[in-house]
């Protein structure tokens, strides 16, 4: 089963069905060292497979979305050594228990294997996985196409919650949109939202916690 890296302070709202979309750059870095240069050619077998083409290097590229629609994947968390027991847990404190092929948790807490205090998401393992996503449809699109409905399905906070303070005045909303460009680019500094690269948006729904 394959993993995939979300943002800790956003897992609780998967968890919560708040968030149900996340957008990758997943096979496109070529594409986005000049994302202008480049557009959508055709999507095929149920956009299992992008072709993005372009006039300027007369070529085309093939992209493969690395998460496929109907696939199960187990969201990454750090794992931290639990000194005392030489267990491992959560960054909550929760211990990683151990399940079977079943999902039935055993009496065992996942002990710990590594030569270091902590573990990061990239390397967590399946078997310290906790919870679950489906991934139900992908598409391709430039990050700036994203809608304030899109920005909130990835977790950003109705704009009646989301409120800054201008001056020693008045508050204004921040849009939904407007506050997913600045989380973007916290995460991806690389390809900062006004470079506007091309993205896969993924649709998933929670499937199960253990």
């Amino acid at each position: 089963m394959k993993g995939i890296l979300m943002t800790p302070s956003l897992i609780p709202a998967i968890v919560e069905g708040r968030k149900t979309q996340t957008r990758r750059l997943d096979g496109l870095k070529e594409i986005n060292r000049e994302p202008d240069a480049w557009y959508l050619v055709a999507s095929f077998d149920d956009n299992t497979l992008f072709r993005f083409g372009s006039d300027k290097y007369d070529e085309d590229i093939l992209v493969k979305p690395r998460y496929q629609v109907g696939e199960t994947v187990y969201i990454k968390e750090a794992l931290l050594l639990n000194r005392i027991f030489g267990e491992a847990s959560y960054r909550d404190g929760s211990p990683v228990f151990i399940y079977n092929e079943q999902l039935i948790k055993t009496r065992h807490i996942l002990a710990w294997r590594w030569q270091r205090d902590s573990l990061s998401p990239l390397h967590c393992p399946q078997e310290a996985a906790r919870h679950f996503i489906t991934i139900l449809a992908v598409r391709a699109e430039r990050l700036q196409g994203i809608t304030n409905e899109d920005a909130i399905a990835e977790g950003i906070i109705p704009p009646e919650h989301a409120f800054v303070m201008i001056g020693s005045d008045i508050d204004a909303a921040i849009s939904p949109k407007e506050e997913y460009a600045e989380l973007w680019d916290s995460i991806n500094p690389t390809y900062p939202f006004e470079s506007n690269p091309w993205v896969l948006p993924y649709e998933f729904e929670f499937v199960k916690e253990r």
